[in-house]
Formats: C-alpha cells, structure tokens, sequence
C-alpha cells in the first residue's frame, strides 16, 4: 500500500536536485531571496530548526523541514553539524546567528573558531581570518558554541550536499524521488525502539484514550493547526488563549490557561504525597517513567 504522507514528502524532497542543479528560473530567485538572510541556498547545509527562520513561503518552509527531518533522520555521519551558522544549537540571544564577514574569511566550521594547541601555526591562521572582522563578535561566537561541538574532529575541505546512510553516499544531485520514498517508508515501518510507545496499550483501558495518547505520540492529533491547513476552519488560534497558532505542545502545555491549570495539579500532587514535582513539556507529551 501507497504511504501518501511518504510520497509527498519524496517528492518535495526530490526538488533538491533542481534547486542545485544549474538549471535557472524565477521559482530558484524568489527562494534565493526569501533565504537572503541565512546566505541563501547555504542554509540546506546547515543544522537548522526551520523555526528559528522567517521564510515567508509555506511551501518551502515545509520544504526545508522536511529537509531537516530527513538528515537527522537518515544522515550517519551528520557533519552539516559542525557548520557554525544558522545552527539550531549555537545562538546568541536565543537566536541563530550569521555574521558575512566572519564567513567570507573562511570560518564555515566550529574548528575554524578554535584554537589547536598542538598546531604552531593555527594562532596564525585564525588570528588571520579574524583580522578583517571584530574581535568582539569573533569570541560572542565562541562563547556560545556547546562543549559538546567543541572537538578536535576533523572536517570536511568543502560543504557537500552529500549525505551518509549506511556507509553508502547518497548524493541529492542524482537521486529520484522513488529513492527518498524507499529510505522514509523503511524508517517508519521500524517497530518503535523506545518503551514511551508501548504506554497507551498498557497504561490506558478506555479505547477513547488510548487512541488520543496514539495520537499524540505519534504527532497525528488533529488540532485547530492541522485543521486550518486543509481548510476545515477559518484560522488556527487557540480555542482558549486565542493568541498562538494550537499545536498539540501549545494545546497541551504551553498554553496560558493550561499551565495555570498544570501548576493547580503540581500543588494538589504535593497536597496528596508531600511531594514537590515540577512538570516539564516532556513529562505532559509522554509521562513520567
């Protein structure tokens, strides 16, 4: 059977043949343009939460979602995750950041930012890609890549867009739309991995709420959001706060109205066990284990 979800998304995703391929076309411009920001088409390359990112176009914000979610997903060796900019991990002021001059000298790596200690000349060289640019700013990135990003790993000489699954390269530039289908039915016909999943069939006995924590876990709950993209309704706030757009973590815990009735239930869990517990959006979604 057909998995429609998987074939849109196949097909989607095969655009990136032709949108770095050398064809040209006022559909690639207006795309260069709405990613003016974010150096235009560099931004695929990046490790990036399309959240963070105005793009005013929904078809290619969902594009570039699916983009994302098909790396992480598929992508092994995962070296888009050492680029510095537009990444989801390294931001300033909450948000991620791009700074052209610092690019344009040769810093596109969080090894370019760093210092070797076992390299006499590395001092020389990064003092030289920083000369033209501000100290200031050269060290504000620094200080806000993650320890964890911070390795001695080597990296790539240039950016490609090829991507690593099961030791095999899969280069975007010669696969078909059949190619991405097979890799994102395969994946989601695995059997879940995690015990979170199997919670509905042993927790709940209602079959109403089985089939609601289904659908949660699964991201398939049909909320105002879902429902105003098919144009069942006329807009997509919130039923109670009526100011933010009402996705499933909106409608379950991020909302106002909902997290004043959380911290009500905190209070009466410490009444009844003398327990204190702070609830975190992941203890609402899935429980605590």
């Amino acid at each position: 059977m057909i998995d429609l979800e998987s074939m849109v998304k196949s097909f989607r995703l095969a655009w990136l043949k032709r949108i770095f391929g050398e064809n040209e076309g006022a559909w690639k411009s207006y795309l260069q343009v709405s990613l003016k920001g974010y150096r235009g088409l560099f931004l695929f390359n990046c490790n990036y939460d399309i959240k963070d990112h105005h793009v005013p176009s929904l078809f290619y914000s969902e594009f570039l979602q699916w983009c994302s979610e098909f790396q992480e997903g598929c992508d092994t060796k995962k070296e888009w995750q050492h680029i510095v900019w537009n990444d989801k991990e390294i931001q300033i002021n909450n948000k991620p950041i791009f700074y052209e001059t610092l690019f344009e000298n040769g810093i596109i790596y969080v090894n370019d930012l760093l210092f070797d200690t076992d390299t006499a000349n590395s001092f020389k060289i990064i003092s030289s890609k920083i000369s033209k640019t501000n100290f200031l700013t050269w060290a504000g990135v620094c200080d806000s890549v993650p320890l964890h990003l911070k390795t001695k790993e080597s990296t790539p000489s240039k950016i490609s867009l090829l991507v690593m699954i099961d030791n095999n390269d899969f280069d975007v530039l010669k696969r078909k739309s059949k190619d991405y289908y097979t890799l994102i039915k395969t994946s989601k016909a695995q059997l879940p991995k995690r015990k979170v999943f199997w919670l509905p069939h042993k927790l709940s006995f209602e079959q109403y709420i089985k089939a609601f924590e289904y659908k949660v876990f699964n991201s398939i709950l049909f909320t105002y959001t879902k429902l105003f993209k098919i144009s069942y309704i006329s807009e997509d706030k919130c039923s109670f706060c009526k100011s933010e757009p009402d996705t499933p973590h909106h409608l379950l815990f991020h909302c106002s109205l909902v997290q004043l009735f959380w911290k009500d239930f905190e209070y009466f869990f410490y009444l009844l066990t003398r327990e204190f517990i702070h609830l975190t959006l992941q203890d609402v979604m899935i429980g605590i284990i």
